[in-house]
């Protein structure tokens, strides 16, 4: 036990001097792995037992996690810290405003931005696209929000900013796995 929580501790001081000299490097491999492992369980809980691995939509998702995703999401995480630079950190009434924001502007542009990359990622037209957008952007929306403001809550409040990518990144397993199955061609989900 002692020697799983030395290893763990060495792991996050590694990631811990990675993000403080190269955010955005460091949150581009992160969150492309956390696509990687989602897509690779959207396929194990959706492909018939006898289908090969998809390595092009594996790749769909290092794309979306490295290029659009891990940008995103740290320059959020960056940007939230200096919007609220004079609150105190540890208030109730600041981590309730940092989730609102996350909630009302950061989640339908990430969501929105996701559902358009994947879509042509995978060879889709922008009419069928914004057609699917059109149709799912509430559903996305209400699962977003029972992930999310969970998270946020947490993250905001107990999470040093320069591991809330990395927070978000555990939680984007689950998430990932959801919107991926929400609105790729081979996960759709009834």
């Amino acid at each position: 036990m002692a020697s799983e929580a030395i290893g763990l501790r060495r792991a996050l001081d590694a990631y811990d001097k990675a993000v403080s000299s190269s955010p955005l490097a460091t949150n581009m491999a992160t969150t492309a792995t956390i696509h990687t492992i989602s897509d690779i369980l959207r396929q194990f809980l959706t492909a018939a037992p006898s289908a090969k691995m998809d390595f092009v939509a594996i790749g769909r998702q290092i794309v979306l996690g490295s290029c659009v995703v891990a940008p995103i999401s740290t320059t959020w995480f960056s940007s939230i810290e200096k919007v609220f630079r004079g609150w105190d950190g540890a208030s109730p009434a600041t981590v309730l405003c940092k989730t609102a924001c996350e909630q009302t502007i950061f989640a339908p542009i990430i969501n929105t931005t996701f559902m358009i990359v994947q879509g042509k990622l995978e060879g889709r037209k922008l009419s069928d696209i914004l057609d699917e957008i059109r149709s799912k952007f509430w559903e996305i929306q209400r699962g977003n929000v029972s992930v999310w403001i969970p998270a946020n809550l947490i993250s905001y409040a107990f999470i040093a900013p320069r591991f809330r990518v990395l927070f978000a990144n555990f939680v984007a397993i689950f998430w990932s796995l959801f919107i991926i199955m929400k609105t790729s061609k081979a996960g759709k989900m009834k």
